[in-house]
């Protein structure tokens, strides 16, 4: 988007051959939401689910999470559940330091970047300032920010390691998230989706309260359904709902 001319390093800079693919292991990625993880649905998913995703994982795995918030507590419920099942080992979302987990096979990332609206408003502005196509670049910092680190994260398995034959299986916050590593890293992979993330409204009673207090409110004075339901215009049936 800026326009910068990028060429690919050196074959001095490059890391070794066997290091520059992944292995053509059997990957399984399962996504948990169907549509975009927020903080929300993984509240959801911290206080239903997590048993249930635990089975679907065969062996070790490292996991890692949002930290505590007001609205859930991601770092212990995390710790309680995902370490004390004595096969998950908590490891930070950050990429930087050494790999000491390329004997496991699993991981479950469960976590994701909530941004602000005053934060996204000030890199909407940047993006115009720049003569940028604001939308196209929210999408490259979702990437950057979301899908990127949940893939960097479980790099950290043994589907770096060249000679492991092992079925992998990585837990993912979303289909998107899945998707994405899928087209971009592990072509071969089977994705599926566990849609525990989804959030159901609460459906809103108020207009039936107040259908019934007006109903109540006829009959008290001695009207009939009938006429109730012309006054009211409504179908007779509704008001006989409401009758008793």
């Amino acid at each position: 988007m800026a326009k910068y001319a990028v060429e690919e390093a050196g074959e001095h800079l490059q890391p070794p051959p066997e290091r520059r693919k992944h292995k053509r292991a059997s990957i399984t990625i399962l996504a948990v939401c169907e549509t975009k993880c927020t903080l929300s649905a993984l509240q959801k998913i911290f206080q239903e689910h997590l048993k249930q995703i635990i089975h679907r994982i065969p062996g070790e795995f490292i996991f890692a999470t949002n930290r505590d918030k007001s609205m859930c507590r991601f770092t212990t419920r995390g710790d309680d559940i995902l370490s004390k099942s004595a096969r998950g080992e908590r490891v930070s979302m950050a990429s930087y330091g050494l790999n000491y987990y390329q004997h496991m096979h699993n991981a479950v990332f469960l976590g994701c970047s909530n941004l602000d609206h005053d934060f996204q408003g000030k890199w909407r502005q940047y993006a115009e300032l720049n003569g940028w196509d604001i939308e196209g670049f929210e999408k490259k910092q979702r990437a950057a920010m979301n899908y990127e680190r949940c893939y960097q994260f479980i790099s950290r398995t043994s589907v770096r390691n060249a000679d492991t034959n092992h079925l992998l299986v990585f837990v993912v916050p979303d289909l998107a998230t899945a998707e994405y590593i899928k087209e971009h890293y592990f072509l071969g992979a089977k994705v599926e989706c566990l849609n525990f993330g989804k959030v159901r409204k609460k459906r809103d009673t108020t207009k039936g309260d107040i259908t019934r207090a007006e109903v109540q409110k006829h009959k008290a004075i001695g009207l009939k359904p009938k006429d109730i339901a012309e006054l009211m215009d409504m179908n007779i049936k509704t008001i006989r709902r409401n009758w008793n």
